[in-house]
């Protein structure tokens, strides 16, 4: 060991003297640069292979740019129209008929075939990513059955309110039918600009918009509870 470790200072001091530095090769993939010293080649570190790999997979992942953004859009977008649709049946009150929980028939129906009210906003919301799913990959266009679903709940909602206004009166009162039909009014005003928008200039964010409004607007004030308050 004495021995070998004099050879390697007695390298060491004509290397300093009258030894050289080879220059370094060109660093290139698949060569390791390596450095001589003292006549005894060293190998120069290169980056760890796992370092190598996560890079080359995010420089892989920019070829499609947004698309983890939209999904994660989306899931939000979900999120909302899951906890709107709870609100509409009063989960957060104890389940009590108010202007901010309406009831919307669309949500009350099923619980008359022995849906847990728990697990129906949880199944709105995923009829919401179910009816149009190319939304999780960012699509833009407005598909012709979300137009067919917003024309038929603007004529189902108007013969609601007319078929039921009065028993809403009777059960309900006026402080609660005629700030349900406002924002009913309302929320179908936006529904329409918001398709119109969609239409006019297709984009993500416009087609989502859109979703999510008629989604909320149909869980919420198209159909609210109008009646004897037999159900519930």
């Amino acid at each position: 060991m004495l021995a070998l470790e004099v050879e390697r200072l007695k390298h060491a001091l004509a290397s300093r003297s009258g030894g050289h530095v080879a220059p370094d090769e060109p660093r290139g993939p698949g060569k390791a640069a390596h450095r001589v010293y003292g006549g005894m080649p060293q190998p120069r570190q290169s980056g760890h292979p796992v370092v190598s790999s996560v890079v080359a997979m995010l420089g892989a992942q920019k070829g499609v740019p947004g698309m983890s953004k939209q999904l994660f859009t989306v899931l939000v977008a979900t999120a909302a129209v899951t906890l709107v649709a709870a609100q509409s049946l009063g989960s957060f009150q104890h389940g009590a008929l108010t202007v901010i929980s309406p009831w919307s028939f669309v949500l009350i129906m099923p619980t008359l075939l022995g849906v847990p009210p728990w697990l129906i906003p949880l199944l709105w919301g995923a009829l919401f990513v179910g009816w149009y799913p190319a939304s999780l990959w960012g699509a833009a266009e407005v598909p012709s059955r979300t137009i067919a679903l917003w024309l038929a709940s603007a004529v189902l909602s108007i013969a609601h309110f007319v078929t039921s206004w009065g028993a809403g009166v009777s059960f309900q009162g006026l402080l609660f039918t005629v700030p349900v039909l406002v924002i009913n009014v309302i929320a179908f005003g936006t529904c329409s600009a918001l398709l119109r928008r969609a239409l006019d200039k297709p984009s993500f964010g416009r087609c989502l918009s859109l979703h999510v409004s008629l989604f909320v607007w149909i869980s919420t004030y198209a159909f609210p509870y109008l009646g004897s308050g037999v159900i519930g």
